[in-house]
């Protein structure tokens, strides 16, 4: 009876050990089937363009019209418009 009792706690043991291992497998295998974007480094920097590249460009606009009229609000979305095209 012993024996048999060893035999039953091994057996639940190794199926749980390899019930276990499977687990974290599983979930790479299905990360590595997930769709992935396809959009390049380039592409994605030409789409956002950088907070100093905002600020240059919105500095520019507000010395092309000699500091007159407008805001730095406009200055900074017209910039951000052109960069982003």
């Amino acid at each position: 009876m012993v024996k048999r009792m060893k035999e039953t706690t091994e057996t639940n043991l190794t199926k749980a050990t390899s019930t276990a291992a499977r687990g974290p497998v599983r979930r790479q295998a299905a990360a590595l089937r997930a769709p992935r974007k396809k959009a390049s480094a380039a592409s994605r920097t030409a789409a956002q363009p950088s907070h100093e590249e905002i600020a240059r460009l919105a500095y520019e606009i507000y010395l092309r019209r000699n500091g007159q009229g407008g805001s730095e609000l406009e200055d900074w979305t017209e910039a951000e418009r052109q960069l982003r095209g």
